[in-house]
């Protein structure tokens, strides 16, 4: 056991001793998101190569080396939390000014996809109050999405986009039984506003598959309960 504990607190500093060689030597500088991999590589090589030190102590030494590493460890392993921490708090908040930096969006279907066994009649999110609104012959519901959710709508209304940019009615022989209507906009930050209207049907989704994208993603977030509803008992 205390072998083990040794082996635990020498590996600690030789991550840090790891990390302090790699910086001293400039390793990873010039090598772009390879870099800190590289970095890391060091401190844990460093980590290995301490740890395997303790098979060679004799066990007398096991208690006056554990006295003494003991506070460097615990410094190293504090200092590496807090690091993550930090680290952490950083991403949280690029991502979260990302995700205010998304251009404002709408998005309408009608009918929609399947939720909990019911068709949808009309589906509408909207980008600016990350709020979704939808109605089945049985019930109302609404939610607000996250960041990361209007992210997800997004990326579906660019492939639809794709589609509708170069022809904003791809489908103007689609009006049959099976049809339905995808209606959406995106207000870009130089460009103006794109948007489109169009009916689809499975005949034009054969020719334009990337037109199906939002009504995958909504039935995806719908459906998997990422996004939390508040639903009621629609009054006929």
């Amino acid at each position: 056991m205390r072998r083990l504990a040794v082996a635990m607190c020498l590996a600690l500093t030789g991550f840090a001793a790891g990390l302090f060689i790699a910086s001293w030597a400039g390793a990873g500088q010039g090598q772009g998101l390879a870099g800190g991999a590289i970095v890391l590589g060091y401190g844990l090589v460093g980590a290995l190569l301490a740890a395997a030190v303790t098979w060679l102590l004799p066990d007398q030494w096991l208690t006056p080396a554990l006295k003494i590493l003991i506070v460097p460890a615990v410094i190293v392993a504090v200092t590496i939390l807090l690091g993550y921490w930090y680290s952490s708090q950083q991403t949280n908040k690029h991502l979260q000014q990302a995700y205010e930096n998304l251009p404002p969006f709408t998005l309408a279907l009608e009918p929609g996809p399947v939720f909990e066994r019911e068709q949808i009649i009309r589906f509408e999110a909207d980008g600016s109050t990350r709020e979704v609104r939808f109605s089945t012959p049985q019930r109302t519901c609404s939610g607000a999405f996250s960041g990361e959710h209007a992210v997800e709508f997004l990326t579906a209304l660019r492939s639809a986009e794709s589609v509708t940019y170069r022809n904003p009615k791809p489908c103007a022989d689609a009006a049959d039984a099976n049809s339905w209507t995808l209606a959406f906009t995106i207000k870009e930050s130089t460009a103006g506003e794109t948007h489109a209207d169009t009916r689809i049907n499975s005949a034009c989704l054969q020719r334009f598959p990337a037109l199906a994208a939002p009504r995958e993603a909504v039935s995806r977030l719908l459906n998997e309960g990422e996004i939390a509803l508040a639903c009621s008992e629609r009054r006929h």
